[in-house]
């Protein structure tokens, strides 16, 4: 009597990906973490990432091996959906559930560095990263992340001096050094002033200062993260590696 093979086949199949698959997907994705060391929303992403291709997995093969289950080997399926959701399912949805606490620590972070930046008045990176027991690079580009998505309004990140600098800053007198813990973000009516305190008008063979240019926030062509440069600064984007120019 003839027998179709052809389930047989297709279950040999079926090992054969995932023999050879499975494994490099793992090592693809500690790679990513290990690239994304420093990017705490980015491995976040990874983590969600990875949780939903271990669910499509454990769909994809419950599918597959009820299709090629022979009628009365039926009774088998329930133990081996089990061993599936061990292997996949479980392991997808605890991804899915690191992913989001790490989420949720990641806006607390948040909330320590405004803290820190507008309460403490701390405005270097390595600073932050003694306190709170982090890497500086993950400390400089949570902080980079918070910039680009408008959660600290006013201050940019110097990538030369690596400290945070207010657009607009009041010092007291009696400091010498610029410390933020003395510093005041504040705007000016310029023209309110000039109404009620006109300035005298006078003479002088001082050689007038050159009007200095303010920096700039740019767009990412790449990626679409804005960027504060300074007058003629060249920079390459903390996300994409892009290159970012100052507008002229």
């Amino acid at each position: 009597m003839y027998r179709d093979d052809r389930p047989s086949i297709s279950g040999a199949l079926l090992l054969l990906i995932f023999v050879l698959f499975f494994p490099a997907g793992i090592v693809m994705f500690i790679v990513r973490l290990i690239n994304h060391r420093n990017l705490s929303y980015q491995r976040i992403a990874d983590w969600k990432l990875a949780g939903t291709w271990a669910i499509v997995l454990f769909l994809v093969f419950a599918i597959m091996i009820s299709f090629l289950l022979e009628p009365e080997d039926r009774s088998s399926l329930p133990p081996v959906l089990i061993l599936l959701g061990i292997m996949f399912l479980l392991p997808g949805l605890l991804l899915h559930l690191m992913a989001r606490r790490k989420g949720r620590q990641l806006a607390e972070r948040y909330d320590r560095y405004r803290d820190l930046i507008f309460n403490q008045g701390i405005a270097f990176p390595v600073n932050m990263a003694e306190l709170l027991r982090l890497r500086l690079a993950v400390v400089q580009n949570d902080l980079r992340r918070m910039i680009a998505l408008g959660f600290a309004r006013g201050v940019y990140l110097d990538e030369y001096s690596g400290q945070l600098v207010f657009e607009q800053t009041f010092y007291h007198d009696h400091v010498d050094n610029q410390v933020f813990a003395n510093s005041v973000t504040f705007n000016v009516n310029m023209a309110a002033a000039a109404e009620e305190e006109p300035v005298p008008s006078y003479t002088s063979h001082k050689q007038p200062e050159p009007v200095k240019r303010p920096p700039k926030t740019v767009t990412c062509s790449g990626c679409g993260s804005n960027s504060l440069l300074q007058p003629d600064q060249t920079l390459s984007c903390p996300y994409c590696d892009n290159k970012l120019t100052y507008p002229a």
